[in-house]
């Protein structure tokens, strides 16, 4: 038996904590040296991902991927591994134990689960699955909202903060004025509107999605389409947004992009290739470290960080398309007609 609910949910039945330093189940203390405050942004922020790649991953020593490399370092983090309910169970019980305490701040836990009373409960490889409709959602948006540049200003500041992309850090010049440069992941407004008019000239099949025209049409609206629904990013990210920003923007992200759409893709695909598992889950970490090339500290919040975790559970549970939340939604609007006040 499995559980799969949003974040929200995630916190109230599973115990975890679902913020800050200890936000993912899955990593727990390993997501320590991961996990950074921006002031800039006043959040959490989770990158520095080539930890999750092989031990011999070119990534780990490259500059661009891996921050410490500058002083002459390589990667030697080793490759975290998912907890267990049992590991779980075993911390709430030192931080119960008056003779071997472990502090409730950093255990990564809020209270321990009826659900351990079942016997089977911890022996079980994972309880607690990801929503994989909830996560696309979050970072299509989140993606969007970087390519349209708003808050260009804390994301530029946030990158000073965090020592990423110095060539995009503000500064005074000669004559005392205050100078921004123009982050490379926002489209300017004649590839904005090259973008705009590329999805809304798609035509796609009867209820493929929302009427992306409307939301993406030639007019050049400064604020992006908050309205869309999670179906709409789920399609938007695996196949309309990678075909629609080909020549435009920075290159790099142009990759990032089209390997995330690769991922999800094949993520939520019917049928899943065992053969395959090792490669997508070192192709997660990859499309995170490109990701942290191109694009600031502000997009990789716990939401982002979660991609990377998807493949193992798929490796244990099974494919998506039977255990996510589509059809939960679809059958609570269905509910909803019945209710009255």
């Amino acid at each position: 038996m499995f559980f799969y609910f949003n974040v929200a949910g995630f916190g109230f039945l599973s115990g975890f904590q679902t913020k800050g330093y200890m936000a993912c189940s899955s990593c727990g203390p390993d997501l320590a040296d991961v996990a950074k405050f921006s002031k800039a942004d006043s959040k959490m922020v989770y990158m520095s991902h080539t930890k999750y790649l092989e031990e011999n991953h070119a990534y780990r020593k490259d500059t661009e991927y891996y921050l410490d490399a500058w002083s002459g370092g390589d990667d030697v983090r080793p490759k975290p591994l998912c907890k267990t309910p049992a590991y779980w169970k075993e911390v709430w019980a030192k931080v119960c134990d008056p003779n071997d305490p472990m502090p409730y701040e950093h255990s990564g836990m809020v209270f321990l689960t009826c659900f351990h009373k079942l016997e089977y409960w911890s022996k079980m490889p994972i309880n607690h699955l990801l929503d994989p409709m909830h996560i696309e959602g979050n970072v299509g948006k989140s993606l969007v909202k970087h390519l349209y540049g708003e808050k260009g200003m804390n994301w530029l500041n946030s990158c000073q903060e965090h020592e990423m992309h110095a060539d995009l850090w503000p500064y005074v010049n000669h004559e005392g004025i205050l100078v921004k440069p123009n982050p490379t992941w926002v489209l300017s407004k004649q590839d904005r509107m090259e973008f705009r008019r590329r999805i809304g000239a798609m035509r796609f099949p009867t209820n493929y999605s929302a009427n992306l025209r409307k939301a993406f049409g030639e007019q050049d609206l400064p604020n992006w389409p908050s309205y869309l629904k999670t179906h709409d990013w789920h399609r938007l990210l695996q196949h309309i947004i990678p075909v629609a920003i080909v020549g435009l923007g920075d290159s790099k992200l142009r990759r990032a992009i089209w390997s995330l759409g690769k991922l999800l893709r094949w993520i939520c695909s019917k049928t899943i290739d065992e053969k395959e598992i090792k490669d997508m889950d070192t192709l997660a970490a990859k499309v995170l470290c490109d990701l942290e090339a191109a694009l600031p500290p502000s997009f990789f919040d716990c939401q982002i960080h979660l991609l990377v975790h998807l493949v193992h559970e798929i490796a244990i549970a099974g494919p998506l398309h039977a255990r996510w939340m589509y059809w939960v939604e679809r059958y609570m609007g269905v509910l909803k007609r019945h209710v009255r006040n």
